[in-house]
C-alpha cells in the first residue's frame, strides 16, 4: 500500500519546517506573517502529492476535530439555509468542516440531533433552537460543549448564550405602522397559542404599543395556525370572524414563514388585501416582494446574527468569555403594499 503523504514529506521537499508548513495548511498564514508565495508553494506542492490531513491523529494529539455542528430547524427554510451558508463560510474561513443535522423543529429530534454532533466529537455548536426545548440547558451543560444559540432559550434567564434579532422592537414597529394606516382592531397568528420564543417577544411589542395606545392590550383576536394543514385551518378560522361580523383591521403572522398561507387563506375567502384586510409578518425574504399584493415585512438580520454568533463560539472554543452572552440585534419595517392606507381607499 501506497504510504499516505505526511506534514514532513511536503516540508522536506520544500525545504521548509514543518510548523510553516502546518500554519499555511490550517490557514494561520496571514496570522504569522508568512508570505503569499510562500504559502502557494505549500499549498501547490500538498496538491500535489494528494496530502489530506489525518483527523484521527490531529484529535489525539490536540483533542480537536477542526469540526463544527449546526442544529438547524430545516434547510428548505430560506432564511435558515442563508444562515448555513454563511456559518459554513466562516467555518471554512477559520479552518473548520462546518457539520449540519436538522430538527424539523421537533425539541426531542433537537436533543438527538445535539447528541449525534457531540458523539462525533465536534468543537462547538451553533443551534438555531426549536423555542420549546426547556431541557436545552441541561443537555449542554451534560455534553460539555461550547455552544451559541441563535435565537433566545425558552426562558430568558437561562445561562446559554444567544444572538437574536430584536423582536420585541419588531413586534412595536409593526404594530405601530398599523396604527398609523387607521388599523385598530389587530389579530396575531401564531403556530400555537405560546409559539416560539421569538414569537412571544414579537408579541409582547405588539401588546405594548397598543396600551401605550389607549387601546385594548389583548388582539383582537389570536388564530393559531395549526394541524396538519396549516393553511386550511386559518381559512376556517378567519371564515368564522368573517361570518361573526368580527373581521380584523389587520393580521400580523408573528411566525416566520406563516404569512405567505395567511394570504392564500384570506384570498381564497374572497377578501382584498389590504382593502378589508391588512397583512404584515416576520422574516422578510426575496418572495414577499413579488407577491399580489407585496407583503409587508420586518426584515431581520439573519447575516449579521450568523456572524456574530459565530465569533461567539471561537471565543468560547478558545476558553476566552465574551464581553456580552446576550446580544439583540435591530431589525427594520419593509413597508409593502399589503398594510397601506392609501392601497386600501
Amino acid at each position: 500500500m501506497k504510504k499516505r503523504p505526511s506534514l514532513s514529506d511536503i516540508a522536506g521537499s520544500l525545504g521548509l519546517s514543518k510548523t510553516l508548513v502546518s500554519l499555511v495548511l490550517n490557514n494561520k498564514e496571514a496570522q504569522y506573517g508568512i508570505s503569499p508565495e510562500t504559502s502557494e508553494r505549500v499549498r501547490q506542492k500538498a496538491a500535489e502529492l494528494h496530502y489530506r490531513p489525518d483527523r484521527m491523529a490531529q484529535l489525539f494529539r490536540t483533542g480537536k476535530t477542526m469540526s463544527i455542528g449546526m442544529v438547524l430547524p430545516s434547510l428548505s427554510e430560506p432564511g435558515v439555509a442563508k444562515m448555513a451558508d454563511i456559518a459554513e463560510q466562516l467555518a471554512r474561513k477559520e479552518g473548520y468542516a462546518l457539520l449540519c443535522a436538522t430538527t424539523q423543529g421537533d425539541p426531542d429530534q433537537e436533543t438527538q440531533r445535539i447528541r449525534f454532533l457531540a458523539e462525533r466529537n465536534a468543537d462547538g455548536l451553533l443551534i438555531v433552537p426549536t423555542g420549546n426545548n426547556p431541557d436545552l440547558t441541561g443537555l449542554l451543560r451534560e455534553e460539555g460543549l461550547p455552544a451559541v444559540l441563535t435565537g433566545r432559550p425558552v426562558s430568558p434567564n437561562e445561562p446559554l448564550p444567544y444572538v437574536t434579532a430584536d423582536h420585541f422592537w419588531g413586534g412595536h414597529l409593526v404594530a405601530t405602522h398599523l396604527l398609523e394606516q387607521g388599523c385598530r382592531a389587530l389579530a396575531v397568528m401564531s403556530e400555537g397559542q405560546q409559539g416560539s420564543p421569538a414569537a412571544a417577544d414579537r408579541l409582547q411589542g405588539i401588546v405594548t404599543t397598543l396600551a401605550d395606545a389607549g387601546l385594548s392590550p389583548s388582539p383582537s383576536s389570536h388564530l393559531v395556525a395549526g394541524g396538519p394543514d396549516p393553511e386550511a385551518e386559518m381559512e376556517r378560522q378567519l371564515g368564522g370572524l368573517l361570518q361573526a361580523g368580527r373581521l380584523p383591521d389587520a393580521i400580523i403572522a408573528l411566525e416566520d414563514g406563516l404569512i405567505l398561507p395567511c394570504l392564500a387563506a384570506v384570498q381564497r375567502l374572497g377578501l382584498d388585501v389590504p382593502g378589508q384586510v391588512a397583512l404584515a409578518g416576520f422574516g422578510d425574504q426575496p418572495v414577499h416582494d413579488l407577491t399580489s399584493p407585496p407583503l409587508t415585512m420586518v426584515s431581520q438580520p439573519d447575516k449579521q446574527i450568523t456572524e456574530k454568533a459565530f465569533g461567539l463560539l471561537m471565543q468560547l472554543m478558545q476558553q476566552i468569555t465574551p464581553a456580552s452572552s446576550a446580544v439583540h440585534l435591530p431589525v427594520e419595517l419593509i413597508v409593502r403594499r399589503s398594510s397601506l392606507k392609501a392601497a386600501r381607499s
